[in-house]
């Protein structure tokens, strides 16, 4: 692989046979994580595993779904790739990627079309050694 070059990895899949379910839990408003670097310039030498990202449909050990239609003109397939596209087509030139993986997090886990009548749901997961920021 060439280093110093960011590579984006997208796995369609599951990671396992369990199933999520949504539960109800406290309002997480006042917890929000910043990330702090220490202003510090990078290295000239990069890890060989450096500058990857790796985007999963589904967190480890759950399913991944799909969509199948039910109506006319309702879309069909992969909820992520579903998610990723439609976040991907409309913000790839206003933000980063990790803040458009974080968008797609957010629809999976709150918009309609990625809640089936059943109570199941999926949730994305990111895994990432990028040194810089990601633009597309």
């Amino acid at each position: 692989m060439v280093t110093g070059k960011p590579k984006f990895f997208i796995f369609q899949a599951c990671q396992e046979g369990l199933e999520q379910s949504y539960s109800h839990a406290a309002d997480d408003s006042d917890a929000r994580g910043q990330l702090h670097s220490d202003d510090k310039p990078l290295s000239e030498k990069l890890h060989q595993d450096s500058d990857i990202l790796l985007s999963f449909a589904t967190t480890p050990g759950y399913v991944a779904y799909r969509k199948v239609p039910h109506a006319e003109n309702q879309w069909i397939g992969a909820w992520f790739i579903h998610a990723l596209l439609d976040v991907f087509e409309n913000k790839y030139k206003d933000i980063d990627v990790m803040k458009m993986l974080e968008e797609v997090r957010r629809n999976l886990n709150a918009k309609a079309d990625y809640r089936p009548q059943d109570g199941k749901c999926q949730m994305s997961e990111d895994v990432s050694t990028l040194t810089k920021t990601f633009f597309l």
